[in-house]
């Protein structure tokens, strides 16, 4: 089993809007990202919306974040796409957490992944896998109340800090850390020649029972956790369980929620935090349907697509677009290693990282000695049957 097998393959209804003329698409996706709000038209107009903390790899992949003060502190936040367009422009959610739009070869902006977890299959997981998840009541964030977040899956997300950084590094230099061949995405580049994307990687490391990827540096003085200004050619940031925002947590079973109400059959989750910097929303501007959710290298990414050849089977439709109109295959190939639901676990075998423990059935001398008597008697009660019948012949 693999923890992808619990997620509820979603149908999208995206409006895509070209010239003035709208017509809305429809994809089918196992994760995904938001939409503009129903309420938001004008691509001119202002809305308010969450402000978007984001992790430190995001930070270092995508090169673009920005600290804000406040009462209790300062956090980091970032920029992050929505997958609605207007023309061959895509929306955004920026600083002061504002809409807006912009062309889709962007690498500066980050992703809030959505998926909508089957319930009966999540709690069968957690019985059955000894992996870690939990769901934890969160305080309030600004422009936030306090909610819940499930901890599922894992990603490179903190910044080790000064001492250990630079321990990591000089272990790195001498060989002496080991890489459990896991890597994770870094940035991707378009080939105007070749018309394909590249992309680069981060190799994970095992350093005292924990896992941390090492990353180049390409820009000085980027702001990390501890809100310091950065200044080495190298980062290394741990591997941390995920946090996903449970968005419908009032309706999840009593088993999930004492309070719940128990209306829904999925739990429906987005990523606390942006992930995914580095990433463009679709590599050229200058491409035909460029700006459309179902042709994109973030779709591809999320749900492990081959962009560059997925509109060559016409009608199928599984994780696929309805629209071959409106097709377009620069998006990238991600139906191998590289992806969202490999980088974060989803795609793991259990079975072969958890050895379930199968009980076996212990019997004890009084029980042996019990089914032996048991055994004597059924013996001896059949003997005097067939002797009795004997007799009456």
């Amino acid at each position: 089993m693999k923890i992808k097998d619990i997620i509820c393959g979603v149908k999208n209804i995206t409006p895509y809007t070209q010239n003035n003329i709208k017509s809305n698409i429809e994809t089918y996706d196992l994760v995904y990202i938001d939409k503009k709000p129903d309420e938001y038209n004008d691509p001119d107009q202002f809305l308010q919306l969450e402000y978007p903390e984001v992790t430190d790899y995001h930070i270092l992949c995508c090169r673009r974040a920005r600290p804000i003060q406040f009462n209790d502190g300062t956090r980091v936040f970032g920029n992050y796409y929505l997958r609605s367009q207007y023309n061959n422009w895509v929306t955004m959610v920026i600083y002061g957490s504002l809409v807006r739009t912009c062309e889709c070869d962007h690498y500066i902006y980050g992703l809030k992944p959505i998926m909508h977890l089957d319930i009966d299959k999540y709690l069968q997981l957690k019985k059955d896998y000894n992996i870690s998840t939990s769901i934890n009541l969160i305080g309030e964030k600004f422009k936030k109340d306090a909610h819940h977040v499930l901890y599922l899956g894992s990603y490179p997300q903190s910044y080790v800090g000064k001492e250990l950084n630079e321990k990591l590094e000089n272990l790195h230099k001498a060989s002496n850390l080991t890489q459990t061949g896991k890597q994770y995405l870094y940035r991707t580049k378009y080939d105007e020649n070749t018309k394909k994307m590249n992309f680069t990687f981060n190799n994970e490391f095992v350093y005292n029972g924990e896992r941390y990827v090492r990353t180049r540096v390409e820009e000085k003085d980027l702001v990390l956790n501890d809100l310091t200004n950065f200044n080495d050619d190298f980062a290394w940031v741990k591997v941390e369980p995920i946090e996903w925002e449970i968005l419908n947590y009032d309706h999840l079973p009593n088993s999930l929620n004492s309070n719940g109400d128990g209306s829904d059959s999925q739990m429906i989750i987005r990523s606390e935090k942006l992930f995914c910097g580095g990433l463009p929303f679709f590599p050229s501007h200058k491409e035909m349907f460029c700006s459309t959710w179902q042709n994109s290298t973030v779709r591809a990414y999320l749900n492990g697509l081959n962009m560059e050849n997925i509109w060559t089977v016409n009608g199928d439709k599984t994780f696929r677009g309805s629209h071959m109109s409106y097709a377009s295959n620069k998006g990238g190939n991600f139906s191998g290693k590289f992806n969202f639901l490999e980088e974060v676990g989803f795609n793991d075998e259990l079975e072969k990282i958890v050895i379930k423990s199968e009980p076996k059935q212990k019997i004890n001398t009084e029980q042996k000695e019990g089914i032996e008597l048991k055994q004597k008697k059924s013996n001896l009660k059949e003997k005097l049957f067939n002797f009795l019948s004997d007799k009456s012949k």
